[in-house]
């Protein structure tokens, strides 16, 4: 059975169609349940304000006028360089989380096996028994 994530209408077209794909190639590796449904809503709030803090950027650009005390215009960085910097952090520690980055998929199945316990070995040998 595969898992599935409800998105809402809300969420911007691009953060859908990745979370939609996303989904579908994890379920396809079978690396996803239901017990992830968390984090992959985590993923998703931060995707889209990723996406949000990309566009506001691009429309405004990298730096705005802003008026002090005295009436001076000065130039500084836009809020949402902020907010783009913190989702680009957060979304590469749920990247890796998720084996999305090259270094994460090689640790995937890479775990040592864990010796078998008394009660596993017991199982074991009454199944071939």
């Amino acid at each position: 059975m595969s898992f599935q994530l409800k998105i809402p209408h809300s969420v911007p077209s691009e953060t859908r169609i990745y979370m939609r794909d996303l989904i579908k190639l994890l379920n396809a590796q079978d690396l996803i349940t239901e017990l992830d449904s968390g984090a992959l809503k985590l993923l998703m709030q931060v995707h889209e304000k990723w996406i949000k803090s990309t566009k506001i950027i691009e429309d405004e650009g990298y730096v705005i006028a802003d008026e002090n005390a005295r009436g001076t215009t000065c130039h500084k960085p836009h809020p949402a360089l902020t907010i783009q910097k913190d989702a680009t952090i957060q979304l590469t520690r749920l990247f890796a989380q998720f084996g999305l980055t090259p270094q994460a998929r090689k640790k995937i199945g890479q775990e040592k096996p864990v010796a078998d316990s008394p009660l596993a070995k017991f199982i074991k040998d009454s199944k071939t028994n």
